[in-house]
């Protein structure tokens, strides 16, 4: 599933038409593009979370459909700035996915190796895609930026790598796999072995 394409494969089993934002010829296109693509993000993540079996594949979901929209009111608050109507009531900022994490992992403990299944290894395997293609376009987009809009890309770029990784520990914590330390080591949540 491509974030960016169109796709009949979405988790409501409806088409959901969406453009990548590096195809636009503006960077208010960009940005209009981009908004659109993590509201999609956000009903995917959603309806992820709704089926997932696992607690914390669960937890994590959730969290990232709560990012998308934090970074979907980022995206509207540049265009609104980029329209020359800045609106200071948006605020960004929240804390580190591997922290909300770390607090569902301290309730739901070991629980959460016992309830997985394939389905719920394909779901994370489809995040990580999804993940992966989101900070490719906000990478190039950041290359491509200046001044403060450019600020922005790198934020969210760089928060989407964090899912990546979240998503990849996750993965690995309850496939109980030896990949686990093939993870270098700045990445690896060490606090989910101990």
């Amino acid at each position: 599933m491509e974030r960016f394409q169109i796709t009949t494969d979405a988790p409501d089993a409806q088409t959901a038409a969406r453009t990548n934002p590096l195809d636009a010829t503006t960077i208010e296109e960009a940005i209009r593009m981009a908004i659109n693509a993590e509201e999609f993000g956000h009903k995917m993540y959603k309806e992820m979370a709704e089926k997932s079996t696992n607690p914390l594949a669960k937890s994590l979901l959730e969290e990232l459909a709560a990012d998308e929209l934090t970074h979907c009111s980022i995206f509207k608050e540049i265009g609104r700035e980029a329209l020359g109507e800045p609106d200071p009531a948006v605020e960004a900022g929240c804390t580190s996915i591997e922290e909300r994490i770390k607090l569902a992992f301290d309730k739901i403990g070991e629980s959460a190796k016992e309830q997985v299944d394939d389905t719920q290894l394909e779901v994370l395997n489809k995040a990580i895609q999804l993940e992966k293609e989101s900070y490719e376009t906000y990478d190039e987009l950041f290359k491509k930026a200046s001044g403060n809009v450019r600020d922005i890309f790198d934020r969210i770029r760089r928060e989407e790598y964090d899912h990546m990784i979240a998503l990849q520990n996750i993965l690995l914590y309850l496939t109980k796999t030896g990949q686990w330390f093939d993870i270098e080591e700045s990445k690896r949540w060490n606090w989910m072995n101990t």
